[in-house]
């Protein structure tokens, strides 16, 4: 249940966010006058996330806001029910707002892989890595995004790590996705990439 706290920090959050981004655009309006070009042609690109943690669904959230086309994915069935509807599982200052803001615009939840948009460039791997009791790192759900991927990708794809592995993990990621890939008898080119978050939770 929101408190009368929550609400307050966000909207204290927007109205400030707010009159910073229309400070940012009014620059921008300015230097693309100074331009002798006429416009700037802003790219969407059409993003999944793969994981709807601190990283995932923050990152997924900003990407949606910046105007791409994104589609969140979990296997929590009721997290993904409750994200569908503007409840988020983690506090983040401001979070709450801008997904409710882009929800169903360019901002999208789903529990299957399998029911992402065809037409994505790029898949953001943001799943949870935890540490297990000998200290090494937990994998199984990370190479487990990495296969499903290999089962689903049919067009030129970017892959890019946003979890945190050790060293040498994007070349698993590669022989994991290529391996789907051989299974399903066909061709697609890919890439993976290393781009890890580390974030300061709330």
């Amino acid at each position: 249940m929101k408190n009368e706290y929550s609400l307050s920090l966000n909207e204290d959050w927007l109205t400030k966010y707010e009159q910073r981004k229309s400070k940012i655009v009014y620059r921008q309006t300015n230097n693309q006058q100074r331009k002798s070009n006429n416009e700037t042609k802003l790219i969407r690109l059409n993003i999944t996330v793969i994981g709807t943690g601190y990283v995932g669904l923050t990152a997924g959230t900003c990407f949606a806001e910046m105007g791409n086309k994104v589609t969140c994915v979990d296997i929590d069935v009721d997290k993904i029910k409750n994200l569908q509807q503007g409840i988020i599982p983690i506090f983040e200052p401001g979070l709450e707002v801008l997904v409710t803001k882009n929800l169903h615009k360019t901002l999208f939840f789903s529990a299957n892989l399998k029911e992402f948009n065809a037409k994505t460039e790029i898949i953001f791997i943001a799943v949870g890595t935890p540490t297990k009791d000998d200290n090494e790192v937990e994998l199984q759900y990370f190479y487990q995004a990495a296969k499903d991927i290999g089962q689903v990708i049919t067009k030129e794809t970017i892959i890019v790590n946003k979890s945190t592995v050790p060293i040498g993990t994007a070349d698993k990621v590669k022989e994991i996705i290529q391996k789907e890939l051989d299974a399903r008898k066909i061709q697609v080119k890919f890439h993976v990439v290393s781009n890890p978050e580390f974030l300061k939770e709330g």
